[in-house]
């Protein structure tokens, strides 16, 4: 999944590079277009981790006054119309809540009839699940319902397998 963000960070990146073969070529010739293109390469990703960094510092700070309890509550009657789950993810993680308890929640929005709770379901588990996303391989969102749900099925009984091998311990 390719978000507008994504695109933007490539664009950038990409814009960078263009401009650091066009500027290298024009004042040095071929091998200033290969150092300018390299430049221009790591000056484009710096600035796509600058502003990845600010996105993710902009909305820690818009979810600094609430209390864990309620970003979990949030997360529980998450507004799919105003925000990503990501970034509840992200300030729940780095307030050490264990959000283990939320992959049954995050599997149920990848098995959703609607498209944008399987993408962001998709996003979070990425996020928050790495490991878990990872077991689930290649997931596409735009395919039908059915694939999603097996798909996601076998990650269902495994979680459920595991949780009750770890109660029963």
């Amino acid at each position: 999944m390719m978000t507008l963000s994504d695109l933007l960070l490539l664009l950038i990146t990409i814009g960078c590079t263009v401009g650091g073969v066009g500027a290298g070529h024009h004042a040095f010739g071929v091998p200033g277009a290969v150092l300018g293109g390299f430049t221009g390469l790591l000056i484009g990703q710096r600035i796509s981790r600058y502003y990845t960094l600010w996105v993710i510092r902009r909305h820690r700070k818009k979810l600094a006054p609430f209390t864990t309890e309620e970003l979990e509550q949030r997360l529980i009657d998450f507004d799919w119309e105003f925000e990503s789950p990501n970034y509840l993810f992200v300030e729940l993680m780095a307030r050490g809540a264990d959000v283990t308890k939320y992959l049954p929640l995050v599997l149920e929005w990848l098995g959703s009839e609607d498209l944008m709770k399987r993408a962001f379901g998709y996003a979070a588990l990425r996020t928050a699940f790495p490991q878990t996303a990872l077991q689930l391989g290649r997931f596409n969102e735009y395919e039908p319902v059915e694939n999603c749900r097996s798909k996601v099925g076998s990650l269902k009984r495994n979680w459920i397998e595991s949780d009750e091998n770890g109660a029963a311990e």
